[in-house]
């Protein structure tokens, strides 16, 4: 064991990984057991951790690279809410089994459900439930995952904060959020040659 991983630095690093692989299912256990000046407190210390992470891993306002004749491309359409996880994750497991990619399956599930959950969350300015399109696309060394609402969200409606997380944000070579024609577009690029280092 050498000295680095001994670090206060190190230390800290290995639990961020292990509580980002928490699924909200047992954060929101957690945070039922916890006081409200608690909670606020966590959410303060674990904000300034997600500045801080962001501000390494910009979340870019532009578009993922453009769809080419010659890619591979697998994309569903779900209803916009939060069953649509679950479908999520059936989907990419049998895509990327599919591409015969089974070394990509942890990262590009977890990119998934990420980007899917945060779009089905902001989706609640909606008067109906709307859909999400999950696009998965195979490139060169490559592999973007794209998920759009395809209703048109209320104008007037404003989501505070960004809908990329700090795990996507740091499992991507790039990622973004935009709007085309109304409907909101969050996407990551992942390298399909080392995903499964970054999970």
């Amino acid at each position: 064991m050498n000295d680095e991983t001994m670090t206060p630095a190190s230390d800290l690093l290995c639990e961020l990984r292990r509580v980002s692989n928490y699924d909200s299912s047992i954060l929101e256990s957690i945070a039922r057991r916890l006081s409200v000046a608690e909670s606020a407190s966590l959410a303060a210390q674990l904000n300034r951790v997600v500045a801080c992470l962001s501000g390494r891993h910009p979340v870019v306002r532009d578009r993922p690279p453009d769809l080419s004749v010659s890619e591979i491309a697998e994309e569903m359409t779900v209803t916009a809410q939060l069953s649509a996880v679950a479908v999520a994750q059936i989907f990419v497991r049998s895509v990327v089994h599919k591409w015969a990619c089974p070394h990509l399956v942890v990262a590009v599930e977890r990119a998934a459900v990420d980007l899917v959950h945060e779009l089905v969350l902001t989706d609640r300015a909606l008067a109906y439930p709307g859909t999400v399109l999950l696009r998965l696309r195979r490139l060169e060394h490559r592999l973007v995952v794209e998920a759009h609402a395809m209703t048109v969200a209320d104008p007037n409606f404003s989501q505070p904060g960004s809908l990329i997380t700090a795990r996507v944000a740091a499992m991507s070579r790039r990622c973004g959020e935009y709007v085309a024609f109304g409907h909101t577009v969050v996407w990551c690029e992942l390298d399909a040659t080392d995903a499964a280092d970054r999970s």
